[in-house]
């Protein structure tokens, strides 16, 4: 039969366990989080580069002809551009970063519950495996206690025979 500290033993072997799996698990998707965003950001930064990198020559040409041309002119339409074509950036990047975001923490709050449903079922399967074998031990202890008590009174049945036996003797052949 199990007592209460066996009982609060097989608890922290669980929950033991079940962090060292929490933490494993923590790793594992840090890891793989890390991962993905190094590769995402290079893979933008790459692009950008190159896209930048582009616009920049184009307009390294446009600009030299024209302010050669028109310099007061084109001075204020690039600003205005510039001005919209950061905010239009801004605006991108910056719905692609909440979507992205969105994306990663719904996938997590899955994958999270995911895993504590799987925990949870593990624990429920170890309890009723738990009960079903302390069920089994008291009924065992139970068949011992009723067998023991058996074997005591005929142990006495037997003393009280020899005892019986022995006065019967007695009386039968006298010494």
């Amino acid at each position: 039969m199990l007592d209460t500290k066996d009982i609060e033993l097989l608890q922290n072997i669980i929950v033991t366990t079940m962090n060292q799996q929490f933490s494993e698990q923590d790793k594992k998707w840090e890891t793989i989080l890390d991962q993905r965003f190094t590769q995402q950001n290079e893979s933008w930064e790459t692009i950008l580069d190159q896209r930048f990198a582009l616009q920049d020559k184009r307009w390294e040409t446009i600009l030299d002809q024209r302010f050669a041309l028109q310099n007061e002119r084109w001075e204020t339409i690039l600003d205005q551009r510039f001005a919209l074509q950061d905010k239009k950036w801004e605006t991108i990047l910056d719905q692609r970063f909440a979507l992205q975001d969105k994306r990663w923490k719904d996938i997590l709050d899955q994958r999270f519950a995911e895993s504590e449903n799987l925990v949870l079922e593990e624990l429920d399967r170890v309890e009723t495996r738990l009960t079903r074998r302390m069920d089994k031990m008291q009924d065992n202890l139970d068949d011992l206690n009723r067998l023991c008590r058996i074997l005591l009174l005929e142990k006495g049945n037997y003393e009280l025979l020899e005892r019986r036996v022995a006065t019967l003797e007695s009386r039968v052949y006298p010494q």
